[in-house]
């Protein structure tokens, strides 16, 4: 009687360092988030880093109404961001707060991409964030447009 206590006991004790882990010890996302993803949503539809259509089909796919761009994002990406500002500022800016960089269109020079991606957090939440966000810039380095997308993922 008292070998079967034990074992209950144990399998107990797994069970509830399971759930510890489960709902309350993994519950931190690293990096932190930054205050530009502070409180965004992500939204449905389809994304493409901001890279033109490559042909006809393409184009007919890829609607604009139907693009996945977080709409607090974008609020504060042209608030803070707008249309004919440094495009330099926005990268800085956005490297300041963890954000890495490349160039997503072949060919294309003008398009940047800036990516911000955490891990860690719990089956309750938070959950980690992947955000991208893209601008074209002018020859003399003026914001043409930005577009921005945020996803969540899972533990």
């Amino acid at each position: 009687m008292m070998y079967h206590r034990k074992v209950a006991e144990q399998q107990l004790s797994y069970l509830i360092v399971g759930l510890l882990a489960l709902y309350g010890c993994a519950d931190k996302v690293t990096p932190p988030t930054p205050p530009l993803l502070q409180n965004v949503s992500a939204a449905g539809g389809w994304w493409n880093a901001g890279c033109p259509p490559r042909d006809a089909t393409e184009a007919e796919f890829f609607e604009p109404s139907q693009e996945a761009l977080s709409p607090e994002l974008m609020e504060r990406l042209s608030r803070e961001f707008p249309v004919g500002s440094d495009a330099s500022r926005l990268e800085r800016n956005l490297k300041e707060q963890g954000f890495s960089f490349s160039l997503p269109c072949d060919g294309l020079s003008a398009i940047h991409l800036g990516e911000f991606s955490q891990n860690g957090g719990g089956f309750n939440g938070p959950y980690p964030i992947f955000a991208q966000i893209v601008w074209e810039q002018d020859d003399a380095g003026k914001i043409l447009w930005t577009k921005a997308t945020v996803s969540f993922t899972g533990p």
